[in-house]
Formats: C-alpha cells, structure tokens, sequence
C-alpha cells in the first residue's frame, strides 16, 4: 500500500539521508535517499523529487559512484527544468561540472569560475569564502588554480582580463 503522504515521508527519508551523509555514513545516507526517491515518486511535487535526487546525486559522488551520481543528478536537473526551478537546475549544473578538468586543463571549472567573477568584480577572499559557502583557503587554492590557467599573475590582471 502506498503511504498515504508521499512527499511528507520523502522529506523526512531526505532529511534523514542528509544527516547520515553528513556524519559520515554514506551506506545508510544512499539507502534513505533511494527510499526518499521511491516515495517521491508518487508526489505530486516534482520539485521534491529533485531535491532528493540532488541529495543522492551528491552522497554517490562522494563514493565515488560517478556513474549512478551522474544518471541522479541528470534526473535532478530533468524535475528542475520541467518544474521552471531555474535556481536549483543550476545547482545541478554547478554539481555535474565539478570535478572535471577542461581540454589541457586550461578550461575553469564552474567553482573557478565564480571564484574568478567574484575576484574580477573586487570581492575579497574572505567575501568569495561568505558568498560562496567555501572556506578562505579553498578559495586561495581555486585562485590560484584561476591564475595558472588564464596565466595572469594578480587581482588586476584578473579584472583587467575579464572586462
């Protein structure tokens, strides 16, 4: 018999896997998503279910699952266009790029790429870190990943480069 609130039990399996992810469990974190994804089938909330598969997307990645990481998160990204939830498509698009390296590594990667914009537009690390949800030392690491591949050498050469 089918649970007489689907999206209501998603959430909670959705919650439920976050937290096991989170503490480290990432086992039992795909089995509450996978759960969570069932019972957000027969919702009438789309955008739930890509929500939940954005979570299992994510978790998968983190086992090195690339494959099942990939097929959730184009699943994800499939519910946030037919939904017109551009933000969170974007959060899937910024989840798919990560972690891929460009032709000759030269191409920035998404985190890079808002690093840089961010960095051009006379943010300092310390603001990037705040708006981006990153720590300080990830963002002088992505920086300087940024300065290799455009080959300029500081803060105003960046600017200047991305007039």
């Amino acid at each position: 018999m089918a649970h007489p609130r689907p999206t209501l039990l998603g959430i909670g399996l959705r919650i439920e896997g976050l937290a096991l992810g989170a503490e480290g469990d990432l086992d039992a974190a795909v089995r509450a998503l996978e759960a969570a994804v069932v019972a957000h089938r027969s919702s009438q909330f789309p955008v739930e279910l890509g929500r939940s598969l954005l979570a299992l997307g994510q978790i998968q990645r983190r086992r090195k699952e690339r494959p099942a990481a990939g097929e959730a998160l184009r699943a994800a990204l499939d519910c946030f266009e037919t939904a017109g939830a551009v933000p969170f498509a974007d959060l899937v698009r910024a989840e798919l790029g990560k972690g891929r390296r460009g032709a000759g590594g030269e191409t920035l990667t998404p985190t890079e790429q808002q690093v840089a914009d961010l960095v051009a537009a006379g943010h300092t690390n310390r603001e990037v870190a705040a708006r981006l949800f990153i720590s300080i030392r990830t963002v002088e690491t992505h920086l300087a990943a940024v300065y290799r591949k455009l080959g300029v050498r500081s803060r105003s050469e960046l600017a200047a480069r991305h007039r």
